[in-house]
Parts: C-alpha cells; sequence; structure tokens
C-alpha cells in the first residue's frame, strides 16, 4: 500500500468554529470502501474562497494522509466527484517532509579575509569636475569604441 495525500473541499454548513463537518462521514467511508486506511487526518477549518463554487463562497478544508492500493486510486476519485457535499478533491502522492534544521547563527568572516574581487572600489581622490563638452567627447569615444 501507497501513502496519498487527500485535500477535500466540502460545503460549509455553519458549523460552529473548530469543529469537523458533519459530511466527513463520506469521505472516511469511500477510503473504507475501497479498502484504504486513514493514516492522519489535518482540519484547516472553514476558508473564504478565491472564487465561488457550486454558488458557494466558504468551504471547509480537510487534509487526509491515507494509505491505498495504486489499482485503487481511479474508483476512490470517482466515488469522490459522485458526492455533492464534496465541492473539489485532489489526491497526490504523500512526500514524507523533509526535517527542519534548527537555526544557526551567521557565520562572522574574519577581518582579514580579503574583499571578493566583485565590489566596486572607490577612487581614493574625487575626479574633478567635468563640463558639458568634455562629457559629450568621453561619451562619442566610448561610443566609438569596438565591443568584443
Amino acid at each position: 500500500m501507497d501513502q496519498y495525500e487527500l485535500l477535500c473541499l466540502m460545503r460549509y454548513e455553519n458549523e460552529p468554529e473548530g469543529t469537523l463537518p458533519p459530511s466527513l462521514s463520506v469521505v472516511t467511508d469511500a477510503i473504507q470502501k475501497h479498502h484504504g486506511s486513514i493514516v492522519s487526518q489535518d482540519d484547516w477549518g472553514v476558508r473564504r474562497l478565491a472564487y465561488p463554487v457550486d454558488h458557494q463562497t466558504t468551504g471547509h478544508y480537510v487534509l487526509f494522509v491515507i494509505r491505498l492500493e495504486h489499482t485503487a486510486i481511479k474508483p476512490l476519485t470517482s466515488t469522490l466527484a459522485l458526492h455533492s457535499v464534496l465541492l473539489r478533491h485532489q489526491l497526490v502522492d504523500y512526500v514524507k517532509p523533509a526535517p527542519r534544521r534548527p537555526l544557526q547563527e551567521p557565520q562572522t568572516t574574519p577581518a582579514t579575509q580579503p574583499a571578493p574581487s566583485a565590489r566596486v572600489t572607490v577612487p581614493a581622490q574625487p575626479r574633478a569636475p567635468i563640463n558639458a563638452e568634455e562629457l559629450d567627447k568621453t561619451i562619442d569615444e566610448m561610443l566609438e569604441e569596438k565591443v568584443l
């Protein structure tokens, strides 16, 4: 048996905040009907939809991690598509999240380390002001140079 994530968007039926929707049994029954098992269930709560789905502007999200035979994927998704309590559902392969690494303190570089060569250096002495004619002449010379 392989593990999959099943995200279900269910109709919001004005259930109290923090409670699971009563239509959740439809999904759990469908998973068990196709010889699957629920590893974990995460209630994401009621959220506003980006656009109306079946004239609904809010929906209740629930994420399942399930174990299921590969041959039962298509029948399960077909069964879930028939139920009107589900606005949308998506079944994808489960990828175990990588463990989080602890935050590390930024390493300080020693003052004796040379600066990278890509840095722009500021000339030691400021240049003398240039008039408009000299500036035009310099720009014309730069434009006439051959570029590789």
